[in-house]
């Protein structure tokens, strides 16, 4: 999937090995390079689709540039292990290292999309929980759930269900009330709890 940008780690292109395996216009390539395998559709690859990759002269042509100059930046990249030939394009070998912060937060990404789906799943279930549930006010014992589940280590594993038993008992608190302890009981004899 194409990103929008990519990391470059400044110390290494400043005072790294690839200020010194390749000339300034080389290491202009390089980057273009890096910039092309975040646009393509698989992470790394400069490759249209996954069965080939671009031709070189596509390339060249694409970035502007003359074939043999990529062809010399292949090659010298080959040879220090940046770049490899395979049947599905041109790979950066250490592509993850390049987009390191992308994929560190990607599942902050994938964890908002997820809970936005959960909101949509959450407010379809309390549409057809509310016929049932005229007697009890939702919104304010979703709040309580939300409350009492949110403190402490606890987690829900199945928590449509954990809410449907919620509100039974806040169904069976609003009731008669005679299963309540109140204070004025003690006096009559009981133990307290």
């Amino acid at each position: 999937m194409p990103k929008k940008w990519i990391k470059l780690w400044v110390a290494e292109s400043l005072r790294g090995t690839i200020r010194f395996d390749l000339t300034s216009e080389e290491r202009g390539v390089w980057f273009d390079l890096l910039a092309m395998a975040a646009d393509g559709r698989h992470d790394g690859f400069i490759a249209p689709n996954n069965e080939h990759g671009y031709p070189d002269s596509w390339i060249a042509a694409t970035l502007n540039i003359s074939l043999k100059l990529l062809k010399r930046v292949i090659t010298m990249c080959e040879e220090t292990n940046r770049i490899e030939r395979t049947p599905l394009g041109l790979h950066i070998i250490n592509w993850s290292k390049y987009q390191s912060e992308y994929l560190r937060q990607k599942p902050y990404r994938d964890k908002k999309s997820q809970a936005e789906k959960e909101d949509k799943t959450l407010n379809e279930y309390l549409a057809e929980l509310r016929p049932a549930y005229t007697d009890l006010d939702l919104d304010a014992e979703l709040v309580k759930f939300n409350l009492y589940w949110s403190e402490g280590n606890r987690q829900l594993k199945r928590p449509k269900l954990a809410f449907l038993n919620w509100l039974k008992k806040a169904r069976d608190f609003a009731g008669d009330g005679s299963d309540i302890v109140k204070p004025s009981d003690y006096q009559q004899g009981m133990t307290p709890l």
